[in-house]
């Protein structure tokens, strides 16, 4: 009978458990890696900021298929704990305020507001209320810290697809796809890694609906007075209760 050295097998057992590590790390390209942290690091790194967010999305119509909307947001972030956004299109118009302890949407349209405690953080308060109430920040995913990790733990690659120019800039190109969802991410090829556009295919829903947002006027560490996170309820505004999400 052969006998088998103890030590050499525990060196091959150990040997086969770093290539197929290493196998499995590669499929996340660490060119990708890097620019995904980079842009992470650095908004992570804010002390406040504004931008624009142009946004083109589909819904499923049983007579016609795919019906595309657009909404465009415009946003002001302060801390880790403030955020302002303006909402306006296919849905109306909408205001929606956050200023460290409650979280207040305010529709113009109907001349409405909601308000509710929220927690103490940005990603706490964007997380709770999309789960809650249906809720979405604009682009909510590029201000998670740690993105990068997201992607590690949801997909099984991440590509690097080369540089390409989006509204006049440069841009590193990523993508990367989950159970559900195909994901490309376009990041400013400079020193602020801003991203400058998403696109999101929902692959496990009918007709695959897309969703795609185009960054503009990116302002970096703009003063912003906390006043402006404050709600002040409109003259015969109704107040009603935040409906819970379907």
């Amino acid at each position: 009978m052969l006998k088998v050295n103890l030590k050499s097998l525990l060196l091959l057992i150990t040997i086969f458990s770093f290539v197929k590590s290493e196998t499995v790390y590669s499929q996340y390209d660490s060119t990708a890696l890097m620019i995904v942290r980079k842009m992470s690091s650095f908004i992570s790194d804010l002390n406040s900021c504004s931008y624009k967010l142009e946004t083109q999305y589909d819904v499923f119509n049983y007579d016609i298929g795919l019906v595309k909307h657009s909404e465009v947001s415009e946003v002001w972030m302060k801390g880790s704990n403030k955020f302002f956004v303006k909402k306006r299109g296919d849905k109306g118009e909408k205001d929606i305020y956050y200023d460290g302890w409650n979280l207040t949407s305010y529709s113009y349209n109907k001349n409405q507001y909601a308000t509710a405690p929220a927690p103490a953080t940005t990603m706490e308060t964007i997380e709770e209320f999309s789960k809650k109430y249906g809720i979405e920040f604009p682009a909510a995913d590029v201000f998670y810290p740690d993105l990068a990790g997201d992607i590690m733990n949801s997909s099984r690659k991440l590509y690097y697809l080369g540089i390409t120019e989006i509204e006049g800039t440069q841009c590193f190109h990523i993508a990367w796809k989950t159970d559900k969802m195909i994901i490309q991410l376009w990041i400013e090829k400079d020193k602020f890694y801003l991203p400058a556009k998403m696109s999101i295919v929902y692959s496990d829903e009918q007709g695959s609906p897309q969703y795609e947002a185009v960054f503009k006027d990116w302002v970096v560490n703009p003063v912003l007075p906390d006043g402006m996170f404050d709600f002040s309820v409109p003259p015969s505004a109704v107040k009603i209760r935040f409906s819970p999400s379907k």
